[in-house]
């Protein structure tokens, strides 16, 4: 079973790059988690057509990974990827049959097997510096309702639909 990156077109969202093995004609198994896409997952066995040279197009998932994905991710600050303690989670994550990957610099996905490890625990201690049990909780707003310009903090709360501010 050899892994081979392909470039994977989904209906909703458009292309992206994963890595996943060819199982048989029009079945691959992937073997990273799509980013943009909610249609397939690490690990599933999916049905595509093949569009060129490792270039596909998603049709259908044709099975289910088995694992337990921990929330919808979680942020990592440069400080927690340096941490030896997320090592060693994300090692034993490996180790149990799970499956991490990190995205964007500090986008944390994580599948697990629940009936060997569940890194929810670890990985929440770990965490530190927001309000609630994140990554099972929501996540922190990043601005606040506030975004920054080139000279100025513009309150988005005070804009109307047009994008003026109210007087």
């Amino acid at each position: 079973m050899e892994q081979r990156v392909h470039r994977v077109e989904f209906e909703d969202w458009g292309s992206e790059a994963l890595l996943a093995s060819r199982m048989a004609p029009g079945l691959y198994l992937l073997h990273h988690q799509p980013i943009f896409t909610e249609l397939a997952n690490y690990g599933d066995l999916i049905r595509a057509e093949e569009t060129g040279a490792d270039c596909i197009r998603y049709v259908e998932t044709e099975m289910r990974n088995s694992l337990s994905r921990l929330g919808d991710g979680m942020i990592l600050t440069m400080q927690q990827r340096n941490n030896p303690g997320l090592q060693a989670v994300l090692d034993r994550i490996m180790e149990t049959g799970g499956y991490w990957q990190i995205d964007f610099g500090g986008l944390l996905t994580v599948w697990f097997d629940d009936g060997r490890y569940n890194p929810a625990q670890d990985l929440t201690e770990l965490h530190t510096g927001y309000d609630g049990p994140f990554p099972l909780g929501p996540a922190p707003p990043l601005i606040n309702s506030t975004t920054w310009t080139s000279d100025s903090v513009v309150d988005l709360s005070r804009l109307n639909d047009d994008g003026d501010e109210n007087d």
